[in-house]
């Protein structure tokens, strides 16, 4: 059950992180 948890929340915020670099880098682009 930890480890589970462990292993989602691990997901989500690799999820997250490559959302808002994702995110910076479109608009980065955009911009220019």
């Amino acid at each position: 059950m930890a480890a589970n948890a462990q292993g989602i929340v691990f997901v989500v915020v690799w999820v997250v992180t490559c959302g808002i670099g994702l995110a910076a880098y479109s608009q980065t682009r955009w911009m220019q």
